[in-house]
């Protein structure tokens, strides 16, 4: 789906079918249309986008500037007049200012902005869920490596020491090191708020899952790392958000969703395993542990005031913040939801698979081993006897031995060619590295967005989490019955 299919699919509905300002494309859009992501791309945004991004190169603002200071800049401070991007003025007025936010909000949504203008919101992101430095990306291969020692493989000297004893080479398997990156399962949590931090860090901390601090909505810029992260980790990814049940908390996950569903389709990258949930703080949360639900606040603003109505329509009266809920009970909660999607036999299987390799490779070597003992065994009475016949006469004798051991050298060459010959041949059956496995603690429509829904699978868990399902169910319908309208006169004009 992209913006001119969302907006074909748009004027199929029929006129007053929805309440005022939800119909149309409206109607398929999980944000304000002024936010949704999908509804960027005209040539009008890219145009506006790029003056955005050609107006910061050229004052050369760094990260952290906000918006409203750079209009005052342009609109008050120079002492020539600065021109928008169809060449109208840009003057000190609130039309300005809104054409300012919009091209602002543009050039992050496509991209160009990348780091710079960056999410005054959120914090960075806390790390914990690191990869080993070597991680494979499923090319993991164990080997092994046998090898002579060089010193036990020396001819004797006159000094005079005791004979080698040629030992066979020992074999050691390597790569079954488990590392915490080998879960199978990237798990991230993400918390509107800080709340209960010592606690929720100290759990992801233990259990390798990224901490996301925010402070309300989080930008597409964090949206935009995230991904980024799962795209390296290549692994499936779960984003566990955690919210107040208000007017904004119920928007804000979507909002995420919504976002990290664009990026993907702006990509192209269906293939990305990517799920959202919200953890907390959830209706069932507010019944069973009883938490507190207060009066919202006399809103002096008619949207605001929309808001909260529509939220006490059909969500019930009250909110509940992520606060009423115990700084324990809620770190047990996330890291009850963690261990799901952890394999905890992992470094054992790990261990085992190496174990079982080292004795594979055990078993090759002894059945190599026997091929040269009988070689071996001469090549060290024959270096012995000769020591032995030489040792009283050490310093008078050392060039006589020398020459006598030369038959051994070259002997011991062979031996050593044939050695090697048969090293390199060798083959033990070495175990896979193990990859975990984890079965989904939860039913598909559990999660708030999931990366292997279709676009209009993924606008009903929206609806269903703003309280508008039964909504969505009319828009469906009235497609449907427009499409067999469509295909009924098709076929009378045929």
């Amino acid at each position: 789906m992209d913006r001119k299919q969302i907006q074909a699919l748009g004027k199929k509905l029929p006129r007053g079918l929805l309440p005022k300002g939800r119909g149309g494309q409206g109607a398929f859009l999980a944000l304000h249309e002024n936010n949704d992501p999908f509804m960027v791309g005209t040539p009008t945004h890219r145009a506006m986008a790029r003056w955005f991004k050609a107006l910061w190169d050229e004052f050369g603002y760094v990260r952290g500037k906000h918006v409203r200071d750079i209009h005052y800049d342009i609109a008050t401070r120079l002492e020539y007049t600065y021109y928008k991007h169809d060449g109208t003025p840009y003057v000190h007025t609130k039309t300005s200012y809104d054409y300012m936010q919009a091209a602002a909000r543009y050039a992050r949504h496509l991209g160009l902005m990348g780091e710079e203008l960056g999410d005054k919101r959120s914090d960075p992101i806390k790390p914990f869920a690191t990869q080993r430095s070597e991680y494979f990306d499923g090319s993991r291969s164990p080997d092994f490596e046998a090898e002579f020692d060089e010193d036990e493989w020396e001819m004797p000297e006159i000094r005079i020491d005791e004979p080698p004893a040629f030992p066979f080479p020992e074999a050691g398997a390597s790569g079954y090191d488990y590392h915490p990156s080998d879960q199978p399962v990237h798990v991230e949590v993400w918390v509107e708020k800080t709340k209960a931090e010592p606690q929720l860090e100290s759990v992801c901390r233990r259990h390798h899952a990224n901490l996301q601090w925010g402070d309300g909505t989080f930008g597409i810029e964090v949206c935009r790392d995230f991904v980024g992260r799962v795209r390296v980790w290549e692994k499936p990814a779960r984003l566990v958000y955690l919210c107040d049940y208000d007017p904004a908390g119920i928007q804000m996950p979507v909002s995420v969703g919504r976002q990290v569903e664009f990026i993907l389709n702006e990509a192209g990258e269906h293939d990305l395993d990517i799920t959202v949930e919200v953890l907390a703080v959830t209706t069932e949360q507010i019944t069973a542990l009883k938490l507190p639900r207060k009066p919202f606040e006399e809103q002096k603003h008619l949207w605001a005031q929309t808001r909260a109505h529509n939220f006490e329509k059909h969500l019930g009266e009250g909110g509940t913040e992520l606060n009423a809920m115990a700084d324990t009970k809620l770190a047990s909660i996330v890291e009850e939801r963690i261990l799901k999607y952890r394999d905890d036999g992992l470094r054992d299987a790990v261990g085992k698979a190496g174990e079982e390799a080292q004795e594979a490779l055990d078993e090759a070597i002894e059945e190599a081993r026997d091929e040269f003992r009988d070689g071996l065994e001469g090549l060290r009475e024959e270096v012995r006897e000769v020591v032995e016949r030489y040792r009283p006469l050490v310093e008078k004798l050392n060039r006589r031995m020398t020459r006598e051991l030369e038959s051994a050298l070259r002997r011991r060459e062979g031996l050593r060619e044939r050695i090697q010959d048969e090293l390199d041949d060798l083959d033990a059956d070495l175990p896979d590295y193990p990859e975990g496995e984890v079965i989904g603690p939860l039913e598909d429509e559990h999660y708030l967005f999931d990366s292997s829904r279709t676009y209009l699978e993924q606008m009903r868990q929206y609806r269903r989490r703003q309280g508008r399902e039964r909504e969505w169910d009319i828009v469906l319908a009235a497609i449907e019955d427009r499409l067999h309208d469509d295909e009924r006169l098709a076929r009378e004009d045929s």
